[in-house]
Order: C-alpha cells, then sequence, then structure tokens
C-alpha cells in the first residue's frame, strides 16, 4: 500500500511493467532480515550476559533490557539495506535496474551518508522492540510447561 492503490490496479501496473521489476528490490530485504535476526539474537545474549557479569549488583531484568537496547543499536548497522529497499521501492527511481545499480548510483550522487538516511529512526524502533520482544519472550516462555521430550522443546522454542 506504498502508493495507496486498489489491488486491480496494482495488478494492472505490474503486468505493465513486467515480472522484473517485482523482484527489483528483493535482495536487500532477504539480506537486512536474515543478518539482523542472527545479529539480534547473538548481540542480546553477549550484551545481557555481559552486563550481567560486570554489574553483578544491577537487577538482572535491567541488565536484559539494556542488552536487549544495545542489540537494537547494533542491527542498526544494517540501515543501508533498509534504505535501498525504500529507495528501490520509490517509483522517482524506476529507472534503477536492480540492487548493484542503486548502490552505485546512490554512491556517486549522494556519498555513504545516503546509506545511514534515518538510522536514529531505526536505532529507536530497534531499541524499543527488541526490548517489548525479549522481554515479552521470557514471560511467555516461563508461563508454557516445561516438557522433557526434545520434540516438544522444539515446538516451544518455535513458539517462543
Amino acid at each position: 500500500m506504498l502508493y495507496n492503490l486498489p489491488t486491480s490496479k496494482a495488478f494492472d501496473q505490474l503486468l505493465r511493467e513486467g515480472p522484473s521489476l517485482l523482484f527489483r528490490g528483493l535482495l536487500p530485504p532477504l539480506c537486512q532480515k536474515t543478518i539482523s535476526s542472527s545479529i539480534m539474537f547473538g548481540s542480546y545474549h553477549y550484551y545481557s550476559h555481559s552486563l550481567c557479569r560486570e554489574f553483578s549488583n544491577l537487577p538482572p531484568q535491567l541488565c536484559k533490557s539494556t542488552g536487549a537496547a544495545l542489540a537494537g543499536c547494533t542491527e542498526a548497522l544494517l540501515t543501508p539495506l533498509e534504505r535501498l529497499q525504500t529507495i528501490l521501492q520509490d517509483k522517482k527511481y524506476k529507472n534503477l535496474q536492480n540492487t548493484g545499480h542503486a548502490v552505485r548510483h546512490i554512491w556517486r550522487n549522494y556519498g555513504v551518508l545516503e546509506f545511514y538516511r534515518g538510522w536514529s529512526a531505526v536505532i529507536v524502533r530497534n531499541s524499543v522492540t527488541n526490548v517489548l520482544f525479549f522481554g515479552a519472550r521470557e514471560r511467555v516462555r516461563g508461563r508454557l510447561p516445561s516438557k522433557k521430550n526434545i520434540s516438544w522443546n522444539y515446538f516451544y522454542d518455535f513458539l517462543r
């Protein structure tokens, strides 16, 4: 719903433009989501355990919340991928053929700072959502019954 088009007009536009433009911006979000999830979980565990170990006098929940917020800041390093996705979706840049072409265009015409446009908003968004996600995740995990069966543990991990 980027341009508030009805489904029929969007479908007509897709037929007119062809399938090549449909997948034009696929690479940045695919890379961003895959890498972002790895960074989110890995850095959360690293930061929260390090904070709890170094500052043992702090409440564990504060260490975990701070670790989640720091993990969100670390995830913000992937802002260029989000920026590329946004540019490739914008009709103003319809002349860009693919991700590589978009990178070259942005680098030459706007410089490296354009890749980090909106970085502070991404940091706030990631930090807040990580704190909420990891806080809710632990509460949900505590309410699920524990099972000794390994397949049930996988199922519960999937739900969590």
